[in-house]
């Protein structure tokens, strides 16, 4: 059995040598952090954050390498990898089969969110509603001094 040095009180490193093996003995919990990616204009302004964990059923558009451009549907989320299939981005196998290419999340843009997940859109949505009460206590504990 191998065992993973992993720490939880690991800050920052400027050394690549120790940000790939923060990645690579990242615990199952933390990886889905890593799997976030970049939310578009629109989007961003509505739920006020910049980035959301990919979850299959997003539409996405990949920015950047060879398939750049090309959107579609998240059709499978690969922790283990730090990958994400997509569907259309694919490439030819030689019995004529396609496979999907693996695309790493931060060279994706989610231009549609899957809202079905109830537990999901209370957790993008919930920093903005934990903000706006906030600023509604202050400002009634401010009036009534």
């Amino acid at each position: 059995m191998i065992i993973r040095e992993y720490s939880t009180a690991w800050k920052s490193s400027s050394r690549a040598r120790k940000q790939r093996k923060f990645v690579h003995n990242a615990a199952a919990h933390l990886r889905t952090a890593f799997l976030s990616a970049h939310l578009s204009k629109a989007l961003r302004q509505q739920y006020k954050r910049r980035a959301v964990p990919l979850k299959t059923g997003d539409k996405v558009k990949v920015m950047r390498g060879a398939s750049a451009g090309k959107i579609g549907a998240v059709e499978r989320v690969d922790s283990k990898k730090i990958a994400v299939y997509i569907t259309g981005v694919d490439r030819p196998k030689r019995d004529g089969s396609k496979q999907l290419l693996p695309l790493h999340p931060s060279n994706l843009l989610i231009e549609e969110l899957d809202v079905k997940d109830r537990k999901r859109l209370e957790s993008i949505k919930g920093k903005e509603g934990k903000i706006a009460a906030d600023k509604k206590t202050t400002s009634t504990s401010k009036s009534k001094q």
